[in-house]
């Protein structure tokens, strides 16, 4: 996960834009963009997340701060085998703010549609 939770809450609300999400058969690495998918009906997509701020009212903490998916995610049928799909990170108008291992990976096959259901994608926030 890249800067603090602060830093992200802040970044994530302060800029316009859908989120969107990449996928990665492998670590993105600290810039959000190695192993990432490439042709065969690949493509990026919006994401839309709910947020619980877990803000401690006395010293207003963000470390309890989670986000968790309020749409299913689909990626859309593939035309072509795109292997092992392992990683992903969420990008806001380019910039990669949160990046992570799926607990299940999934081969992408050709004619197979990808989806991620609501609230399947959770985050919770550590300051770091």
């Amino acid at each position: 996960m890249w800067g603090s939770a602060a830093s992200i809450y802040l970044a994530y609300i302060a800029t316009g834009g859908s989120p969107e999400i990449s996928l990665h058969s492998g670590d993105p690495t600290p810039d959000g963009s190695a192993n990432e998918l490439e042709g065969g009906g690949y493509s990026r997509t919006d994401c839309y997340f709910s947020f619980d701020y877990g803000v401690d009212p006395k010293t207003h903490d963000m470390s309890g701060a989670t986000f968790e998916n309020n749409n299913e995610i689909v990626f859309e049928e593939g035309t072509d085998d795109l292997g092992l799909v392992t990683h992903f990170v969420i990008h806001k108008n380019g910039t990669p703010f949160i990046h992570g291992e799926f607990t299940e990976q999934v081969e992408w096959l050709e004619g197979k549609v990808l989806r991620i259901p609501i609230g399947a994608l959770k985050f919770k926030l550590s300051v770091e």
